[in-house]
């Protein structure tokens, strides 16, 4: 891993990961990925930050794992326009193929092991000391839902906070 730091906030990052795993009681060697990273709090009111993965890694389906091909790209944004009030928004796309040496065996088999993507954002809003409310919303392209999770928060002290809120998937 390198990292450099740069003026302003800014953050870059390059990793790579050779590495071997067992899994389903198999194990994968020749697991191999980049990951390049960029990152910047350039002002008080706006940051942002990028994230691409690629190379080798385990696909874990329990009855058929196998070394796929995998692609992951993040984007990150971060905006406080006042001292109260603070949004993110988060976009995550992952895909993972079949590698090349599968079709020799499936040769009529299709490439796309998984794809989709996930965004998701997230309002805070600070009324007072006490006081607070945070809204969530996120959308799952892999599992094809979208959950809105409203929370008021108060805080009497700092051994004493209440919550209120909920999800809209109805889980907890």
């Amino acid at each position: 891993e390198l990292t450099f730091v740069f003026k302003g906030q800014t953050e870059v990052e390059i990793n790579y990961l050779f590495s071997r795993e067992r899994f389903g009681g198999r194990i994968f060697s020749g697991i191999r990925r980049w990951t390049f990273g960029l990152e910047s709090r350039f002002s008080e009111i706006v940051n942002v930050a990028s994230r691409i993965e690629f190379g080798r890694s385990v696909y874990r389906d329990i009855d058929n794992p196998e070394l796929g091909e995998i692609l992951v790209v993040s984007l990150w944004s971060g905006f406080k326009p006042t001292q109260q009030l603070y949004l993110t928004t988060n976009f995550e796309y992952a895909r993972m193929n079949h590698r090349d040496s599968y079709f020799e065996t499936y040769p009529d088999a299709g490439k796309e092991l998984f794809s989709g993507y996930i965004i998701r954002s997230r309002m805070t809003y600070q009324f007072t000391r006490e006081w607070s409310l945070r809204l969530v919303m996120e959308y799952d392209d892999f599992e094809e839902y979208f959950v809105v999770e409203p929370l008021v928060t108060w805080q009497l002290n700092p051994f004493t906070v209440f919550f209120a809120g909920m999800n809209s998937n109805y889980r907890y």
